[in-house]
């Protein structure tokens, strides 16, 4: 009884769930297009509306996979919904189509939605027209002695703006629309005499034509064309359109020019009526060639014929004349005859010249005249008779001279431009005498070492003059435009290639020599060290790789071209590498689940390429399960305040949550994953799990590291992970890593110099950054005023002292990212005059601070004050560390300097304890009194 009552109670909530669909069937409202046709969307129910839906072949669903449904149809309230019995199969989406007799079909491509059953709701919009214009116009009209023909042509008053979307068979009828066609002639007073009328079906956007004919009397009239949409059903209004012609019919002037077809040439245009004599004018340049012909013409010939038939090629609109001319075989702007005629234009074309210039080779563009000259066999500008004429270009060339008076022109040490070389026995100056005035030419030796090895190679040059007048003076030239003064120098080649540095010795009257050492400098090999990715990531969302490039001297190669493929070769994407760590990042959108492989190749210019492909990184693509959900990156452990720019050294920490794809969270503790990935420097590091709250999940980072490869911008990945369904999820967020600048700190107190000395100062103190130390931070003396002079060698400041006054200093310090801080250091020059002559200073010193950088440091005081040393100057002396302890040189400083504010509180402090000592004495003995 119980069971036959539960399944009659389910068949009632069965029958009325299925009855409340039915009677929503075919819920549609009427939609009204515009004159844009834009939808406008109105309350008016629209009933009997079929839908036709097909599954989408590609992204522009342009074709059919095949009907999407057979089920039902309902509207269970503003929206429409199709209930289907099948899957989606295709990752386009699919299309449909509403329609019905007397209404603009509605269409919407590329719908998706996830698994099974209803789809996403769609509008239901059938729509009317408001206004229908089909616009219209005649064509091809013509007149022959009253034989009238014409086209009339239509457009469709409807735009179809389903764009390239397929369109079924059982639709196509329905995006058609009716156009109404009326013609009619009406004579001078207005009276019809004429008319005729006819209907075209119009594809949307489309157009159709309609032909008509008639024969008139004489007469003036004026055709009008109309169009209509009054029997289309899809109008709810239309406005008329029409085109109209004014025409005559006359026979003996058709064109209307004034002259009749009986002596007309062309009585159907009105700009030509007389026969003129002409030439054919191929090229349009106003001269023709034979034969003359006869052409119709106005007042004149018309264009492509001319008066004369002088053209000397009418075929070319650049030249008609014959001129007189000289060839230039080498384009010298010099000829040579004979004369010719040339075919030209207003003047010779390129090749000819218009005087004989009696070129003397015109096959040689580099000469042209004769010029008297001496042949010079030894090539020292100094030649032998007789004189000869020789053909030149604007001076005598090769083997000639402009003077003779050598008497050896074998040899290219002997002329009278040369000076006279003692002890040779010759005359060198052919000037009839042996080793007068006895000048001393040097020698020179030249070596270097290396002299061959890869870039940057740093090489030893030595070179050795001998002999000479006077002091000699040496200067290299490297051969790729740099040089020194240096007579030893040590230079370094950048770059690959072979040199000769050659070493030149002057000596005081001007006598140089020169000798070359040859350099081969070869390239550098680049060689990719590590390629690291993801181990697995989600499809549709990116995999980051990060690349390690080093050089041959295994240090990371900056500017490096770096290329990743997959396995199959085809190209995952490409970086370039940061100067200061060697690597770059990339990434890529993961599109299909599955297992790939990836390798590198890196190239630069002047370097060998790495296309081992020996390197290679596997990881596997899961499908995506999970949603994460507001990902979030914050500067403090209480995830309150969102930030996106950090520093180098600051706390990262991030939050997210996970929920299913249908938006259900998820509260189980999944695998997870957290990591930082920079694409500029292609540093990566994995933060650390703080808490999991619920569907929430906590991260730090503290610090973001302080290495080179973190810089820029730089992305958040997060993971999560059910490897049992190889499947998970992921999301990225992008944020800004700086780097901090350096600061000078303590600032440098203003420094103290008598006129005319100097100090020096360990810059080194007074350095302070996150990221780099030592030599990775340099100093630079930007400016400084006229009574100073001052140099910066490594972290040595050398300030010397040249006129009496305060003048400024400006100081930057650099990091390895050329960020930099700047202090303006005043300095104090004295005159050293004011010093009591007869003062001797006694001097008091703390211990030496700790070496660093190679210097070490104490302060002194003067308990004698004398004069300007009543300061408190900074001794330095040079230093260098080692296990054993710290060996030190002799003093390389000692002047009135900058207070140290450490080594002066010693003293203070000294002073007290002395002080304090003095009271107890003082105490004892007035106890011991008391007694």
């Amino acid at each position: 009884m119980n069971k036959k009552f539960f399944i009659f109670i389910l068949s009632v909530v069965f029958l009325s769930v299925v009855s409340a669909a039915v009677s929503e069937y075919n819920y549609f409202k009427l939609g009204e297009l515009d004159a844009n046709t834009n939808l406008i969307e109105t309350a008016t129910s629209v009933s009997g509306v079929t839908i036709k839906g097909f599954i989408c072949s590609d992204s522009a669903c342009s074709g059919s996979l095949g009907d999407l449904w057979g089920g039902e149809l309902y509207a269970p309230g503003n929206g429409l919904n199709l209930v289907y019995p099948t899957t989606l199969q295709s990752s386009y989406g699919y299309g449909f189509y509403l329609y019905k007799d007397g209404y603009v079909p509605y269409w919407v491509k590329g719908v998706t939605w996830y698994g099974t059953g209803i789809v996403p709701t769609v509008n239901r919009y059938p729509a009317k027209k408001q206004n229908c214009i089909a616009d219209i116009s005649i064509k091809d009209f013509s007149e022959k002695a009253g034989s009238l023909s014409f086209d009339v042509e239509v457009e469709a008053p409807i735009v179809d703006k389903s764009g390239s979307m397929y369109l079924p068979s059982e639709v196509s009828s329905h995006m058609k629309t009716l156009v109404d066609i009326d013609v009619e002639i009406k004579d001078d007073k207005g009276k019809v005499i004429w008319s005729d009328s006819d209907s075209k079906t119009v594809d949307y956007s489309g157009s159709e034509r309609v032909s008509f004919s008639t024969n008139l009397a004489h007469g003036d009239y004026t055709l009008i064309a109309s169009s209509s949409s009054g029997n289309e059903a899809q109008c709810l209004a239309y406005t008329v359109d029409s085109d109209d012609v004014t025409f005559n019919v006359y026979d003996n002037d058709k064109d209307d020019d004034g002259y009749s077809e009986d002596v007309d040439c062309d009585d159907l245009d009105a700009s030509v009526w007389q026969l003129l004599s002409g030439y054919v004018d191929s090229d349009f340049d106003s001269y023709g060639v034979n034969p003359g012909v006869d052409v119709c013409s106005g007042a004149s010939l018309p264009s492509g014929y001319s008066v004369n038939n002088n053209d000397c090629d009418d075929n070319d609109a650049n030249v008609w004349q014959f001129l007189s001319g000289y060839r230039d075989f080498d384009g010298d702007g010099k000829s040579a005859g004979p004369a010719e005629s040339v075919c030209s234009g207003a003047s010779l074309p390129s090749g000819f010249e218009g005087v004989d210039d009696k070129d003397c080779d015109d096959n040689d563009i580099s000469v042209w005249q004769l010029l008297k000259g001496y042949f010079d066999g030894d090539g020292d500008d100094y030649g032998v008779d007789p004189e000869v004429d020789v053909c030149s270009g604007a001076s005598l060339f090769g083997s000639y001279a402009s003077v003779s008076w050598d008497c050896d022109d074998g040899n290219y040490n002997v002329n009278p431009g040369v000076l006279e070389v003692c002890g040779d026995g010759v005359d060198n100056d052919c000037d009839g005498y042996i080793d007068e005035g006895c000048n001393s030419v040097p020698s020179v030796f030249a070596s270097g070492n290396p002299l061959s090895g890869i870039f940057p190679l740093v090489v030893s040059f030595s070179c050795q003059g001998t002999g000479g007048d006077g002091n000699l003076e040496y200067s290299w030239d490297f051969d790729n435009g740099d040089m020194s003064d240096v007579q030893n120098p040590t230079y370094t080649y950048l770059y690959a290639g072979d040199f000769s540095a050659e070493c030149t010795v002057s000596d005081e009257d001007g006598d140089k020599v020169s000798a070359s050492v040859d350099v081969k400098v070869g390239m550098q090999s680049l060689e990719i060290v590590e390629v690291v990715c993801f181990d697995e990531v989600i499809e549709g969302h990116n995999q980051s790789c990060s690349v390690y490039v080093e050089d041959s001297l295994s240090a990371g190669a900056g500017g490096v071209n770096v290329d990743i493929f997959y396995s199959d070769g085809s190209d995952f994407g490409s970086c370039l590498t940061d100067g200061i760590s060697g690597a770059c990042g990339v990434k890529d959108l993961q599109g299909v689940v599955g297992a790939f492989e990836i390798y590198a190749v890196a190239s630069k210019a002047g370097y060998f390429s790495d296309d081992s492909k020996s390197l290679k990184f596997g990881y596997d693509v899961l499908k995506e399960k999970y949603d994460i959900i507001n990902l979030a990156v914050y500067s403090d452990s209480n995830f309150s305040d969102e930030d996106y720019d950090f520093f180098r050294g600051e706390g990262l920490f991030v939050k997210f949550g996970v929920e299913d794809m249908f938006g259900s969270s998820v509260s189980a503790d999944l695998i997870s994953n957290v990591s930082l990935v920079s694409s500029v420097a292609g540093g990566r590091v994995v933060l650390e799990r703080v808490d999991k709250v619920g569907n929430y999940y906590y991260y730090k980072l503290i610090p973001v590291p302080v290495t080179h490869d973190f810089i820029g911008d730089s992305t958040v990945f997060a993971f999560v992970f059910d490897l049992v369904e190889s499947a998970g999820g992921q999301e990225e967020v992008s944020l800004i890593i700086r780097n901090n600048v350096p600061v000078i700190f303590p600032s440098i107190p203003s420094q103290d110099v008598d006129e005319g000395n100097d100090i020096s100062l360990n810059l080194s103190l007074y350095e302070s950054d996150v990221e780099d130390s030592g030599d990775d931070l340099q100093w630079e003396v930007v400016s400084f005023e006229s009574g100073v002079d001052v140099n910066v060698v490594g972290k040595s400041l050398f300030i010397d002292g040249k006129d009496d006054g305060k003048w400024e200093v400006v100081l930057r310090l650099f990091d390895l990212d050329g960020d930099y801080d700047e202090q303006v250091l005043s300095v104090d020059v004295e005159d050293d005059s004011d010093d009591d002559p007869d003062c001797s200073p006694n001097w008091d010193c703390s211990i030496w601070n700790v070496c660093y950088g190679g210097f070490e440091e104490r302060i002194c005081i003067d308990s004698e004050g004398c004069g300007s040393s009543s300061g408190k100057p900074l001794e330095t002396r040079s230093c260098s560390d080692s296990i054993f302890g710290t060996n030190s040189e002799d003093v390389i400083s000692f002047d009135a300097s900058s207070v140290d504010e450490d080594g002066f509180s010693i003293w203070l402090m000294l002073i007290g304890i002395l002080l304090l000592l003095i009271l107890l004495i003082l105490l004892l003995l007035f106890l011991l009194r008391g007694r």
